[in-house]
C-alpha cells in the first residue's frame, strides 16, 4: 500500500499521509524527531535525534514503526493497570488520556483523581522518566461531554503541578488549544472519530 520503509523517499506528500492513517500523531513525531519531517511540513526543522518509540502495541510503517501503550477504549485506571507490565523504561511518557472516561460518564473530579492516581503508579515504577500530560480536545457535537472535558481540562494542570511538587518530571501540554478546542469529523488534526489529536 505504498506505507513501508521506502514511501518517504519515493513521495514524501503520500508517505506524510500514509503515516498519519497508519501510526497517527506517534508517526508525525517519529518523523519530526528523525528529521525526516522538515520546515515546509513542520514550522521548523530540528536536529535529527535517535528516537526508539516502545510499548506492548505497535502501528505505523516500516522505518517509522511506533511501538506504545496506546489502547483503543482504555479508560485511567485501565492505563494505570498496564504500568507495572511495561517491560521497558520510558524515557519520556506521552500521556493524553480521559476521553473514553468522559464517555463513560465520569465526573471530570473523578477523572483527574484517577489521573493523579495513574501519574504516581507511572513515578513509583519509572522514576526517571519525563511526564507530559497532554488536556484533551473537545468531541463534535456532544455538548454534555464538553461540558465535562472542560471541567476535566482545567484541573489537569493542578495535577500535573501536584505531581512536579512531590518530586516527578511531569509537565502540562495544552493539546486543546492546538487543535482549537474541539475535534472535527472533517479537520486534519484529529482521528476520523473526532474524539482523538491526531497531529
Amino acid at each position: 500500500d505504498g506505507c513501508g520503509e521506502n514511501s518517504y523517499a519515493s513521495s514524501p506528500a503520500f508517505h506524510y499521509e500514509c503515516c498519519v492513517y497508519d501510526g497517527g500523531y506517534r508517526s508525525w513525531l517519529g518523523m519530526y524527531l528523525m528529521g525526516a519531517m522538515d520546515a515546509p511540513i513542520r514550522d521548523q526543522a530540528i536536529p535529527a535525534k535517535n528516537v526508539t518509540f516502545v510499548g506492548s502495541q505497535s502501528s505505523g510503517p516500516g522505518a517509522i514503526r511506533c511501538d506504545h501503550e496506546g489502547h483503543v477504549g482504555a479508560r485511567v485506571n485501565d492505563i494505570k493497570a498496564t504500568v507495572a507490565t511495561w517491560s521497558t523504561r520510558p524515557e519520556v511518557v506521552l500521556l493524553t488520556i480521559g476521553t473514553f472516561d468522559v464517555i463513560a460518564n465520569q465526573t471530570a473530579t473523578q477523572i483527574a483523581a484517577d489521573l493523579t492516581s495513574l501519574l504516581q503508579a507511572i513515578h513509583a515504577g519509572h522514576p526517571n522518566a519525563t511526564v507530559f500530560v497532554a488536556s484533551i480536545p473537545g468531541i463534535h457535537a456532544t455538548p454534555a461531554w464538553n461540558a465535562v472535558i472542560s471541567a476535566y481540562n482545567a484541573l489537569i494542570p493542578g495535577v500535573v503541578s501536584a505531581a512536579s511538587a512531590a518530586g516527578q518530571d511531569a509537565i502540562f501540554a495544552d493539546i486543546n488549544l492546538l487543535t482549537g478546542g474541539m475535534c472535527s469529523p472533517t479537520g486534519n488534526d484529529c482521528t476520523n472519530d473526532a474524539a482523538h489529536p491526531e497531529t
